[in-house]
């Protein structure tokens, strides 16, 4: 696979998984607005306990990544990993969201529902971005040139 492709393929898997939990939590926040409808209240006290966790998880594998960085590697090998890592951060937030939508609908309860919006706003914390590459994998401006070419 090309380095240049990678960074395109990075963004278009992010902003698709940031998509398909707005859209989720969309309909789903129209389904729990609805009249008539008997909240249950059976998952408020798991929700906040799957997002605390899926955070926990999520920097744990930042600071994995931070730690198992290849510094001595190619930039090719630098951005494999930093791919890797992106992926798997990415994953684990976004089940977790679409747990905690899941779970406010099977509450029925508007108010279990707002535990989403940490945890997409955590999400968005790892959009794919080239400045941070360069910096967290040691990296020149002409190394990302030559990975762009």
């Amino acid at each position: 696979m090309q380095p240049k492709a990678t960074f395109r393929q990075n963004e278009i898997m992010y902003y698709a998984m940031l998509a398909g939990q707005l859209l989720i939590a969309l309909m789903m926040r129209f389904v729990l607005i609805q009249p008539n409808h008997s909240s249950r209240d059976d998952y408020s006290v798991i929700i906040p306990i799957i997002l605390g966790v899926g955070i926990a998880l999520s920097f744990f594998f930042r600071n994995r990544a931070a730690d198992t960085i290849p510094l001595t590697g190619t930039p090719t090998e630098k951005l494999n990993h930093y791919r890797r890592y992106l992926i798997l951060q990415a994953a684990i937030l976004e089940g977790c969201n679409l747990i905690i939508i899941l779970l406010a609908m099977m509450d029925n309860n508007p108010r279990s529902f707002l535990w989403f919006v940490p945890g997409i706003l955590v999400f968005l914390t790892l959009r794919p971005n080239k400045l941070n590459f360069l910096n967290d994998y040691q990296l020149s401006q002409t190394d990302l040139d030559r990975l762009e070419e």
